[in-house]
C-alpha cells in the first residue's frame, strides 16, 4: 500500500511546480520584454524544465491514484464476497 505521505508530497510538489512555474514564465516575459535576451533565455529553458517536472509529478499522481483506487477495490471485492458467503 502506498503511504499516504507520499500522495501529499505529490499534491504539494504539483503546487509548488505550478506555482514557480508561473512565475518564471512572467519573469522571462519582463526580460525578454525590457530586451535582455540572455536572461530571457535562462528564464525560458528554466521554465521548460520546470514543465517537464510538473508533468512527471502529474503523470506519478495519476498513476499513484490508480494504484490506490485499485488497491482498495480489490480489498472491497473481497469483503463483499465474505459477506455473501457468511449469508
Amino acid at each position: 500500500m502506498i503511504p499516504r505521505s507520499f500522495l501529499l508530497a505529490l499534491l504539494l510538489a504539483v503546487a509548488v511546480l505550478l506555482v514557480t512555474f508561473a512565475v518564471v514564465m512572467g519573469g522571462y516575459g519582463l526580460a525578454s520584454g525590457t530586451g535582455d535576451v540572455a536572461a530571457a533565455t535562462v528564464l525560458w529553458y528554466l521554465g521548460m524544465t520546470l514543465l517537464a517536472l510538473l508533468a512527471i509529478v502529474l503523470i506519478l499522481l495519476i498513476c499513484t491514484l490508480a494504484i490506490v483506487v485499485g488497491v482498495k477495490g480489490e480489498t472491497r471485492r473481497e469483503e463483499i464476497d465474505e459477506i455473501e458467503q457468511e449469508e
